[in-house]
């Protein structure tokens, strides 16, 4: 019964498809016969699969022509992408020729391959956005090898960071903001040059071992216990169970993951002198914006590479 009507929605699917081929007035002649006729035919097979006149077709044929000629031809009537097509068809290919582990084994694989499409399609935004980007420098004859530094430096705490292209967005984004006197309430986390600051790194969230920008913190006989209010409520919604580090006297419920309004402005106004110094310091806006080169190097290998 299953197979009946799988069948015979591919029928209808078909019919449906080939009237949207031929109502379509902006689709060349071409594109209409390369769109209709793999579908007539597979009309065809699959109500001779529901006519029960030679099951052969049921395993073969039908999945051939749905899993692998419609995209192949799709790429001529829709115009699709080549490669999307591909990825489609190698699939449904091992899985009519070796069988289905194979077939999961190729999907695996594309998968990954998308994920890191993404990825690099993501890394190519921020390069273009950044690329044109100028920086007038006091001392240009010092520059490479500053840049080069600092790179070195960057590229180690990189390799700490699981997002990598999101951290050197923000990154970039951070120094942008610096370079233009954005005041503190813009950031929202502490930026990469404040990193090593005493005044930021005395609260690190127990979840990310990352600097609190917008504190929840947890008070017991002992020092006070920081969370990043983001990571704590997104705990919460996954783990529903207490956090690392979370006293056992204290309740773990969404009542008690609320922003702590007097160390978030402490951490507000530790920021905002932080930025004011750097204004105020030829030399240490100089260093930010070799930072920003620097950042701006790694990203250029990211997208080249």
């Amino acid at each position: 019964m299953t197979a009946v009507f799988l069948h015979g929605l591919n029928v209808l699917t078909y019919g449906h498809s080939i009237y949207q081929f031929y109502s379509d007035k902006n689709l060349t002649l071409k594109q209409k016969l390369w769109g209709t006729l793999p579908r007539a035919f597979g009309m065809l097979v699959d109500v001779s699969i529901l006519r029960k006149l030679d099951l052969n077709l049921k395993t073969v044929v039908s999945p051939g022509i749905n899993g692998v000629i419609i995209p192949l031809v799709d790429t001529v009537a829709k115009e699709e992408s080549f490669r999307d097509a591909l990825c489609t068809v190698l699939p449904n290919l091992a899985r009519l020729s070796t069988g289905e582990e194979s077939a999961m084994l190729i999907s695996s694989l594309i998968d990954k391959r998308q994920i890191f499409k993404k990825q690099y399609e993501h890394i190519e935004k921020i390069y273009n956005y950044y690329k044109l980007t100028t920086i007038s420098l006091s001392n240009p004859e010092k520059v490479p090898v500053r840049i080069q530094e600092e790179k070195a430096k960057f590229l180690r705490y990189l390799k700490t960071q699981e997002n990598q292209p999101g951290v050197i967005k923000e990154t970039m984004q951070d120094y942008q903001n610096i370079i233009n006197n954005v005041s503190a309430d813009s950031f929202g986390s502490i930026p990469y040059c404040y990193i090593n600051r005493p005044e930021f790194t005395k609260r690190k969230c127990r979840i990310s071992k990352e600097l609190v920008r917008e504190a929840v913190v947890v008070r017991e006989i002992s020092l006070p216990i920081y969370y990043e209010c983001d990571k704590l409520s997104g705990w919460y919604k996954h783990e529903r169970r207490p956090p690392p580090a979370w006293p056992k006297s204290i309740p773990f419920n969404r009542d008690v993951i609320v922003v702590d309004k007097t160390e978030t402005a402490q951490i507000t106004e530790a920021l905002q002198n932080a930025l004011d110094q750097t204004q105020n310091n030829p030399e240490e806006l100089e260093a930010i914006k070799i930072g920003f080169l620097a950042v701006q190097e790694v990203l250029k290998e990211f997208y080249t590479t």
